[in-house]
């Protein structure tokens, strides 16, 4: 077997030998490579990390490399990023240095001697002189990572991440007035971990002061989230981290006080944006906040005239701050024209992001202060509330920490901001708008408790059977470290938090339950942080915004650059902004119609969303000219874009997925008992029995067994009375067959509220296309015209209520209407939906792409749930490893558990084949979809030949019209072969990279084939009838520009994507490009490779199954053609098989793929 180190050293010879590349693209290289070695060395110890610095020094120090080697490593790492980031042109010695420390760092990690052929590589040239470690401490702060900490001195010894490379240094906590308040946070941390030091100094015996430590500064944290953990319980001053997990155990429901505080804020908003000679009236700005929340006017108990003169005391209020009060002080002019509503930081020097209510960047008249924050409350003024001059603790804090995000995103003076919260509850002149003081204790109380929380989610992701940090932290709550008397009845609501959150996990629930909890925790928290900081391989996470050096290629295509506005309605109700591509550079993105996105100013090539302001939109359109996005947030003034020329657009991502999933598996754990052992699969479920009803009836078209099949599984599910499980093998019809004859009993026949939810908005429209006209288009879809097909945008509450003029009628909507539909995320968005409704039945489509904790707390509030899926296709996207997600505890395997990645549907399946619970899953076994040829192996590897024809007129047909005469051998090999597999190369290409020019080039060729052999007549029957599928990105953007090099016009239109993107489609022809440079890309292929637990007889037998290769072989009709490296893909058992079984059957093109381009 080959010695792993031969392909790391075989990347320097390539990359040497490689007359083309320039000694930019060189060092590039060298870099991907170190990285790549540095992955593959790491791969199996379990560990995130966010960027190249981090995992090298950890590998530095597994292999226990000396002072100087590991110095020289980070020298060639900090060089080569300037050359990736800085756009620095290397000379020839750097170039040849950088090749010798690789060589030896490779040899040094796997413990073998370097080639002589790479030895000779750098033997005869000059490498320039070494680089000296020293640094000089800059005291505005710097990045680094913990080696060691010393708790009884109160050292930290940290490596620093700067240029030139640095000796470890020694940092100093715990100084009094200067960083104790951090001490307690800082004890958390770990070695290994990053850290933040700001405000750093030298001490005279060299040891490092920082004023502020910042532990892992690229997980960002909200600040709403932190400030929460900031109480002041009558008189009492609390900083309790815990209260940001204990929270997530409180049932998320909506209230007056919440409500209230969105209204206070439309009305903010509306008076800010009053223009001139438009002054806002009360009457119809109430009617405007019914437009806005019409299910919460709705939902909510006690909406009478008291709470409608509440509402009006509020409106007074805020337009005599905004009319008066603004106009006065030191502060003033607070400029409604020029300040802007809802701005949003992010700062990874602090980690920290936000977004404030008002900002306003005009200097004050008086010059002491540059810039205004002012946050909005609503709520009950703060104790005692006869002093006008006390701001409640949660709501200072909030301040404070957007006060330290202005200071390290814009630059300014901390000192020079006024800071202020709005109590719009307040009536009295001068005593709504109260300053905030600047105390750095205060921020060093700030980021304790924020490192606290990031050192604990850590902690828990980390965690693994018997998840002892998760016991730890539910056994340690104690509210009496914050010094307050458990006797005392007016803290009785603070004791009650912590009690109630411990007393259920410790005490209400049986010991599977929790470790059934404590394991899911651990798996949403490692999610969660890998959505945030990437996982140093696929994706960077949020971190990509900033981290540029450190980019993956799937994060590259996430950003535009250079946009210019061409139409901005920002200051308008539709909020949106229309900008222009430019008209060079790749068009190929990856961006779709509904993503949340930041939009922030492009200075120059190095701008950063970190650097700036940004916008929070939503993409509304895309095309290769133009994108429009819809602003979160109305703006009230323009100036902003009258600074900036040019923009820059890149994704953003949202918390709240992983909050719903805390907040669910809370809500599971106090459902009734009996109900979570249902769920559990600790209990069967309910059956009603009963004969098998002619729902298919014997005039329908289908096979006599087919029709048996549908009315058997359709009579199982309806006389199911918990649950029923519906398999659906690709093409078998689960949507259009099952689920619409399905809905179309429940709602004929039964006077049944029926919720019909899926995890994509696409898997949603199409559930409505099947269904909305068996109720004659009387059903609600939840969700946003931006997630909705065009289609369907009928059927979207708010266009159905927007005729509506009160409570009564949109309450009788609901009630009136039986069938609902919605993505997962809106569904469960809308908790208000579920005070008017209560649904007795709910059907979940894709179900096997959706995780547990995602949807068991839906389950939980319905009478009975139907899921459809199909456990042998993709499952749920999911960052972290398989190592990472395994469940080895035996109580949760007994109940199906074993791969947290896998879906709730695939556990209660494995239970319901492994306990007979026959009457509660079935199955659809007849596809329409495939040619038999084409069926063929995915049936017999993957689905133990289970499937069966349906026999539909394409099943049986010739493949190409009659009188057709191939020209070529080529020609003749895809007129004759369903099945086609062309090799792109026999042998390893050079270096691995996620990009293959020849097999672009051979897609192209293989469309030119296709249009010609089957008389493709237009572009739209290109596009309608051909789907192109590729791993990468990157490829995708190659075979898009070779497509337009060969002049097809619709290069830009046809389907060309990842399987994962294919999943629930389907073409005619498919065409693929595995694009499987080395073996080590194999990882990343087979990655959804699993083995699935199926019934033979009377036990359970685990079957293999390649899910990302079984949607990609069955999104094909008629043909599929492959191209892909012979040798790399052959090292893999299922693959080899594969092209093994296409040459037994005719379809292997002997020639190659280079014949057919060089033809």
């Amino acid at each position: 077997m080959q010695n792993p180190a031969r392909q790391f050293f075989d990347d320097l010879i390539t990359i040497e030998e490689n007359e083309a590349f320039s000694l930019v693209e060189k060092v590039v290289r060298q870099r991907i490579s170190l990285e790549r070695c540095c992955k593959f060395l790491t791969k199996e110890d379990g560990l995130t990390f966010s960027n190249l610095f981090g995992r090298l020094e950890y590998l530095c120090n597994k292999k226990q490399l000396n002072k100087r080697q590991k110095s020289r490593l980070h020298e060639f790492r900090i060089f080569a990023n300037k050359v990736v980031g800085q756009r620095l042109n290397p000379g020839t010695e750097e170039y040849y240095r950088g090749l010798k420390i690789l060589a030896e760092s490779y040899g040094l990690f796997f413990g073998v001697e370097i080639p002589a052929e790479v030895s000779l590589l750098y033997a005869t040239h000059n490498h320039g002189e070494e680089v000296k470690g020293s640094y000089h401490v800059n005291p505005s702060g710097f990045r680094a990572m913990l080696l060691k900490m010393d708790t009884e001195n109160h050292e930290l010894l940290v490596q620093p991440d700067v240029p030139g490379g640095s000796s470890p240094l020694v940092i100093l906590y715990d100084l009094e007035n200067v960083n104790h308040e951090l001490t307690p946070s800082v004890e958390l941390m770990q070695p290994g971990q990053q850290l933040q030091l700001l405000e750093t100094h030298r001490n005279d015996d060299g040891k490092v002061v920082a004023g502020l430590i910042v532990l892992e500064p690229d997980y960002l944290l909200d600040v709403t989230s932190v400030a929460k953990c900031f109480q002041n319980i009558q008189g009492r001053k609390i900083r309790a981290f815990e209260l940001f997990f204990v929270g997530r155990s409180e049932t998320r429901k909506l209230s007056k006080a919440i409500h209230k505080g969105n209204v206070a804020n439309l009305f903010f908003d509306e008076l800010l944006n009053e223009r001139p000679g438009a002054e806002k009236k009360f009457r119809s700005v109430l009617m405007d906040s019914f437009r806005f929340f019409p299910l919460p006017y709705t939902s909510l108990d006690g909406i009478n005239r008291a709470y409608f003169d509440e509402l009006e005391q509020q409106f007074v209020n805020l337009r005599r701050v905004v009319d008066s009060d603004f106009l006065k002080g030191d502060h003033q002019p607070i400029d409604r024209q020029k300040s802007n509503l809802e701005v949003s930081l992010m700062s990874p020097e602090v980690g920290l992001q936000g977004r404030m209510d008002l900002f306003d960047e005009t200097a004050s008249e008086s010059g002491n202060y540059q810039s205004k924050i002012i946050e909005l409350k609503s709520g009950r003024l703060p104790f005692p509330a006869q002093d006008p001059s006390v701001v409640a603790e949660d709501h200072a804090a909030q301040v404070r920490m957007y006060n330290l995000m202005a200071q390290r995103v814009l630059g300014y003076d901390p000192k020079k901001i006024f800071n202020a919260v709005l109590y719009s509850a307040s009536p009295n002149s001068g005593e709504a708008l109260r300053y905030v003081s600047h105390f750095k204790s205060f921020e060093r109380e700030i980021l304790n408790v924020r490192n606290q929380i990031v050192a604990w989610e850590y902690r828990f992701a980390a965690d693994k059977e018997p998840f002892l940090f998760c016991e730890e932290f539910v056994r340690n709550l104690d509210v009496k470290k914050y010094g307050l008397n458990v006797g005392d009845k007016r803290f009785s609501w603070f004791f009650n938090k912590f009690l109630d959150f411990k007393h259920l996990i410790l005490e209400r629930i049986t010991p599977l339950e929790r470790a059934y909890f404590f394991s899911f925790v651990s798996f949403i928290s490692r999610e969660k942080i890998l959505s945030k900081v990437g996982d140093g391989e696929y994706t960077k996470g949020l971190s990509a915004l900033w981290n540029k050096t450190d980019l993956t290629d799937e994060d590259a295509f996430n950003e535009l650059r250079n946009l210019t506005i061409t139409e901005n309605h920002a200051d308008t109700e539709s909020a949106s902004i229309r900008l222009q591509r430019p008209a060079t550079g790749d068009k190929f993105i990856n961006f779709r119609r509904g993503d949340i996105c930041v939009l922030y100013p492009h200075v120059n090539e190095k701008s950063l969303a970190t650097q700036h302001r940004v916008l929070k939109c939503s993409i509304e359109s895309l095309s290769n000219e133009e994108v429009s996005v819809r602003l979160r947030q109305k703006q009230s003034s323009l100036d902003y874009f009258k600074d900036f020329s040019s923009w820059v657009l890149e994704h953003d991502s949202l918390d709240n997925n992983f909050e719903q999933m805390h907040a669910g598996l809370f809500e599971f754990l106090k459902l009734p008992e009996s109900r979570r052992q249902l769920l559990l699969g600790l209990i069967p479920p309910r059956t009603s029995g009963g004969e098998v009803k002619e729902l298919v009836a014997e005039d329908s078209g289908y096979l006599e067994e087919s029709r048996n099949e549908q009315n058997r599984v359709l009579s199982e599910a309806l006389n199911a009375k918990d649950y029923y499980l519906l398999v659906g093998p690709p093409g078998t019809g689960k949507t259009n067959l099952f689920l619409k004859r399905l809905v179309e009993n429940l709602v004929q026949e039964t006077a049944l509220n029926v919720l019909l939810v899926s995890y994509t908005n696409r898997a949603v429209d199409e559930m409505c296309s099947s269904v909305r006209d068996l109720v004659s288009d009387r059903m609600i879809r939840i969700g946003s015209s931006l997630g909705c097909d065009r289609a369907h945008e009928d059927l979207l509450l708010d266009r159905q209520i927007a005729s509506l003029s009160n409570r009564k009628e949109i309450r009788k909507l609901i009630e009136d209407t039986g069938l609902f539909a919605g993505t997962l995320s809106s569904v469960l968005g809308k908790n208000e939906l579920f005070e008017l409704k209560q649904f007795d039945v709910v059907i979940v489509d894709e179900a096997s792409q959706i995780l547990e904790p995602n949807i068991i707390h839906l389950l939980g509030r319905v009478k009975k749930f139907v899921l459809i899926g199909d456990e042998r296709q993709l499952p749920a996207v999911v960052t972290q490893s398989p190592e990472e997600s395994v469940v080895k505890d035996e109580k949760l395997n007994s109940i199906g558990l074993f791969d947290r990645r896998n879906s709730y549907f695939e556990r209660l399946l494995y239970l319901c084949k492994k306990n007979n619970r026959d009457d509660a899953w079935g199955e659809l076994t007849f596809q329409g979809r495939m040619h038999p040829d084409l069926s063929g192996f995915a049936n017999k590897f993957f689905y133990n030949n289970k499937l069966r024809t349906a026999a539909l007129p394409h099943q049986s047909g010739q493949l190409v019209a009659d009188g057709f005469v191939a020209g070529t051998q080529l020609s003749s090999l895809i007129a004759s072969h369903r099945m086609v597999f062309i090799p792109s190369a026999f042998a390893m290409r050079d270096i691995s990279e996620k990009y293959n020019p020849l097999e672009a080039a051979i897609i192209s060729k293989l469309l030119q084939e296709l249009v010609t052999i089957h008389g493709l007549k237009s572009d739209e029957e290109i596009v309608e009838r051909v789907g192109i599928i590729t791993p990468y990105r990157n490829q995708i953007a190659a075979i898009r520009n070779q497509l337009e090099r060969d002049g097809f016009s619709c290069f830009d239109s046809i389907q060309t994507d990842t399987v994962e993107r294919y999943q629930g489609s389907q073409k005619d022809f498919i065409l693929v490009s595995f694009c499987m440079n080395k073996s080590s890309q194999l990882d990343f292929l087979v990655q959804n490779r699993v083995k699935i637990e199926d019934r033979s007889r009377d036990r359970m037998v685990p079957v293999e199954v390649d899910r990302k290769l079984n949607v990609m072989l069955t999104r094909a009709r008629k043909q599929i053609i492959l191209t892909g490296n012979e040798a790399v893909l052959g090292y893999d058992s299922i693959y080899g098989t594969l092209i093994e079984d296409i040459r037994a059957n005719g379809g292997y093109f002997q020639k190659g793929g280079k014949a057919i381009v060089e033809d």
